[in-house]
């Protein structure tokens, strides 16, 4: 039988298919304080295995989903098995298919090259679509520039998102995250990696049947 939580390599894994994930998501979106979402894969556990700083930050989790097949074989061969792959790539998504029509939600998609992020805004938003997104693509490092990040962070404020998606690659999206959660007012955050590229075609997925055979 199926766990609330699955404990692998220091982390508390939400066992939670696409449609539950959602809803906890939808619930985290409800609340007055921050709150940090993960999805971490094999590259990401071998990073926290090695450094007990970047493992912290992701124990602050409130919602820790596998974006990696190799931590759903893990969890099988601790007889308590994870119930689905949930990666950034299909988790956003997912959410604008079944949250953005009926629901006046505010997201802002925060990195990615030039013009990326406003692409993918365009696949995803239709003009029935009640959610409304902001992009902003800040130049490399922009975080250790004092004025770029406050402005960055002015932005994003300005628009006041509930949901802020950041596409700035592992660990850094999680540590700028977490490092300016106190100056964010955002109600998640979600670091998605290259999730911006996929969906706007800059870069292809592996075929589906590589994906569930474990391949991608």
């Amino acid at each position: 039988m199926n766990s609330k939580t699955v404990s692998l390599f220091g982390l508390e894994f939400d066992n939670l298919n696409m449609e539950e994930a959602l809803e906890k998501f939808m619930r985290l979106v409800q609340s007055d304080t921050f709150s940090l979402v993960v999805s971490p894969n094999a590259h990401q556990i071998s990073m926290i295995d090695n450094d007990e700083n970047l493992l912290s930050l992701y124990q602050k989790a409130e919602l820790t989903l596998p974006d990696g097949m190799s931590i759903l074989l893990a969890s099988k061969l601790i007889g308590n098995p994870l119930k689905q792959r949930i990666t950034g790539s299909d988790f956003v998504p997912a959410l604008f298919e079944q949250y953005a029509h009926d629901h006046p939600l505010k997201i802002f998609f925060l990195g990615g090259k030039p013009g990326v992020a406003d692409k993918a805004k365009s696949k995803l938003i239709e003009e029935d679509t009640l959610t409304t997104v902001k992009t902003h693509s800040p130049s490399m490092g922009f975080e250790n520039d004092p004025d770029e990040n406050t402005h960055t962070i002015k932005k994003i404020n300005d628009f006041s998102p509930d949901i802020l998606f950041v596409a700035l690659g592992t660990p850094r999206q999680e540590i700028w995250l977490t490092s300016h959660a106190d100056r964010l007012d955002v109600s998640v955050g979600m670091g998605v990696g290259a999730t911006f590229d996929f969906i706007a075609g800059e870069k292809k997925r592996a075929p589906e049947i590589l994906q569930k055979m474990g391949l991608e």
